[in-house]
């Protein structure tokens, strides 16, 4: 069985360099190869916590 290696990587999350790869034994065109690793990286961004900060600057 081959496995087709899909990598999502070097990215820098929230300061951290992460370096994703992911196999799978679909055989896949470049165009779905593109598609897979599309569909991984917006899960992966989605399940991060969402910060938000709130600054006032008090200039005089």
């Amino acid at each position: 069985m081959n496995e087709e290696e899909l990598s999502l990587g070097p990215m820098i999350i929230i300061g951290h360099y992460i370096n994703v790869k992911v196999y799978t034994t679909e055989e896949l065109t470049e165009d779905q190869k593109l598609q897979k690793i599309r569909e991984i990286h917006s899960k992966m961004v989605s399940a991060l916590p969402r910060y938000q900060i709130d600054v006032d600057l008090d200039v005089k």
